[in-house]
């Protein structure tokens, strides 16, 4: 069944029964995993963990996804670390290879390295990485959740960073997402929720004081920063996307996040040492030929950067993230697409509010 992301659903006759008494006798603490495993999009790909690096992000760019299960045998599961290849892992790996020196983008061999690298050995990289830059980072956290797990946990995961879990149904892997937790909660606000005040709330209601983030917390790219840096401080902040906001009038015009990075070859990896801008113009979701001295910001076509403001309805928050089918919009003061960055609302943040009302006032998530 197709679902509206544009407003609730009435609630589904299909639903499960059990399901439906364990939600009248307690909604927030009575979810399951499992409730939710019928608004996962569809996943029948797979990454093969002998598979290279350069196969693996072909396969995200053929199905649009930012991450796909890993499935190999044991040898190779229990070596990667993880089981999920994220494009999180991409930007991380280029960081830790270039980043201290960007002119190695233009060593041929060293690039060819990474995209030979396998998705196994990849992930074990990535994880001795963010245990040298973080020594208190949990790996357990990524793995796999059962079926009756408590959604909170999964919610708390999403909260922390961690951009997909998979969940272990005893015959299946399936890997959830942000998007599908939200899909579900917007199709049952109505048997979730009796009390709809908490949706109709603004969003700045749940921010703490002053009601939103300042830039001190609010991880912004210049325009006159190159991708590569803007890479290397999302990795380390642990986010997977920035607004790009103008170098002089600070107003935003662009967003720089991991899914850029989907169409990424060993040809286009030295131009990470280019502009940001100029990267996301030339290898973005929109491919057109790299952009020219003489083009200007007004002429590079971008796209609009998503955004919302802190008197928007928090119900409306996320029927728009769903409806644009992006994981946060940027909160601006000012014109509502030029205007200035102050804080991010990711569907993490929203998950947290709607599952636990007003006791979820807090700082916005690390920008999804």
């Amino acid at each position: 069944k197709a679902h509206d992301t544009n407003a609730p659903e009435e609630q589904n006759d299909d639903m499960d029964k059990e399901a439906h008494q364990r939600w009248r006798v307690s909604p927030v603490q009575g979810l399951q995993v499992r409730d939710l495993l019928g608004f996962c999009a569809a996943r029948p790909v797979t990454i093969a963990a002998t598979a290279t690096v350069e196969t693996a992000l072909a396969q995200l760019a053929s199905v649009s996804f930012l991450s796909l299960p890993v499935v190999g045998d044991d040898a190779a599961e229990a070596a990667a670390g993880t089981r999920v290849f994220d494009l999180m892992d991409v930007a991380l790996l280029v960081v830790a290879m270039f980043a201290s020196d960007p002119t190695k983008l233009r060593r041929p061999a060293l690039v060819h390295e990474l995209f030979g690298m396998s998705v196994a050995d990849a992930a074990r990289a990535c994880l001795e990485y963010r245990l040298v830059e973080n020594p208190a980072f949990d790996a357990a956290s990524g793995a796999a959740v059962a079926a009756d797990a408590p959604l909170a946990e999964v919610v708390n995961m999403f909260w922390g960073g961690w951009h997909r879990v998979l969940v272990d149904t005893g015959e299946a892997r399936v890997v959830v997402s942000q998007s599908d937790v939200a899909r579900f909660v917007a199709n049952n606000v109505p048997l979730l929720f009796a009390d709809a005040t908490t949706a109709r709330k603004p969003l700045g209601a749940f921010l703490d004081a002053p009601g939103r983030d300042t830039n001190n917390n609010l991880v912004v790219v210049r325009s006159s920063d190159t991708a590569i840096k803007a890479l290397s401080l999302m990795v380390r902040r642990s986010v997977s996307a920035v607004p790009v906001v103008d170098a002089e009038t600070g107003r935003l015009v662009a967003t720089f996040s991991t899914s850029d990075l989907r169409h990424l070859t060993p040809a286009t990896t030295p131009d990470l040492a280019h502009g940001v801008l100029e990267f996301l113009a030339a290898h973005s979701r929109k491919t057109r030929p790299f952009v020219r001295p003489a083009e200007t910001l007004a002429t590079m076509r971008l796209g609009v950067p998503h955004t919302c403001s802190l008197g928007d309805r928090l119900d409306h928050v996320l029927y728009k993230l769903l409806a644009l089918q992006v994981h946060r919009l940027f909160i601006v003061e000012g014109d509502d697409a030029g205007g200035i960055p102050v804080g991010v609302v990711a569907l993490g943040d929203l998950m947290k509010i709607f599952l636990f009302g007003d006791d979820a006032t807090t700082t916005t998530s690390a920008q999804g």
